[in-house]
């Protein structure tokens, strides 16, 4: 009996303490609920949001999207991020944006901005609105499944993971909830 109490105990937990998402505040600038996962440690692939509030109060949000280091990423143009089944999608055009090559460098104050001779990139950082995060939101809380597709001369396409499209949800319910009242 006291190992059964003790084995649901330890499942308990390991199931608490090994969640997906946790608060995170970078630079004492950026806040964002940043998802952890296998595929994301190795690759950096997915869509993360972020948003900052300045000493005005203003808030700017940053959504990173990172690719699993496609090719020619540097002559994409367009990301959609979009539900799966009903293609109900949100369109942010890569257009003069921070480009990276280094998979850790998802932080505003550390731009490289990248020559034209690099050929493999990894990530981009895009300022949005808050009208496109409210798109985004809507569309992130009525899909089953949310996919993102990155395209220019050529395009690669996957599916989020529920770890980090709860990571986006959460993030702009954190917003509102501690600073949208």
């Amino acid at each position: 009996m006291l190992k059964k109490f003790l084995f649901i105990i330890t499942i308990l937990f390991l199931s608490i303490s090994c969640a997906n998402y946790s608060l995170k505040v970078k630079d004492d600038k950026l806040t964002g609920i940043q998802t952890y996962t296998y595929a994301d440690e190795y690759y950096e692939y997915g869509a993360k949001l972020y948003f900052q509030i300045n000493n005005n109060k203003e808030i700017t949000w940053w959504l990173y999207i990172g690719t699993k280091a496609m090719p020619n990423f540097i002559y994409a143009n367009m990301a959609y991020i979009f539900d799966s089944k009903t293609y109900d999608k949100i369109t942010f055009t890569l257009t003069n944006v921070s480009r990276n090559i280094s998979t850790t460098a998802a932080v505003i104050n550390e731009y490289a901005y990248i020559p034209s001779q690099v050929n493999c990139l990894e990530n981009a950082i895009i300022q949005i609105s808050e009208a496109e995060v409210k798109e985004l939101y809507r569309i992130l809380t009525n899909a089953k499944s949310v996919g993102l597709r990155i395209s220019g001369r050529e395009y690669q396409e996957f599916i989020l993971s529920s770890s980090q499209v709860k990571a986006m949800i959460d993030t702009i319910e954190y917003y509102n909830n501690e600073f949208n009242n």
